[in-house]
């Protein structure tokens, strides 16, 4: 990754929810969140490629940073991840905080998300 954070390996997200995206990824990308770690991971074809770094507290998630390793970067994948992660969180009844640029961004150019 770009900032030196690594994902965990993909071997060590079993216990994580997993959903899937198509937004102009090539291969399968799966999506996982890693409570023990604060994040979502991307990962392309079982590759981690992304993660958004989060903060939960008191029925509020804060994503505090949004990542893809530059060789990935322009595929959709953050765009994906963040979708998954808003999926989740709505699922789970959480209030959305946008901690970070990009998912500040996602969610002014995503409305179906507002109620979050």
């Amino acid at each position: 990754m770009t900032s030196g954070t690594e994902p965990a390996n993909p071997a060590d997200t079993s216990a994580g929810e997993q959903t899937t995206g198509s937004g102009g990824t090539k291969g399968q990308l799966t999506v996982t969140d890693t409570p023990e770690k604060s994040r979502y991971i991307a990962y392309l074809d079982g590759t981690p490629v992304g993660l958004a770094a989060y903060r939960l507290a008191d029925g509020v998630i804060e994503y505090t940073h949004t990542i893809v390793d530059e060789e990935f970067e322009g595929r959709g994948i953050a765009t994906d991840m963040i979708h998954s992660a808003m999926a989740d969180a709505r699922e789970r009844n959480l209030k959305v905080v946008a901690g970070c640029s990009f998912v500040e961004h996602f969610l002014a150019e995503n409305p179906q998300y507002s109620d979050l």
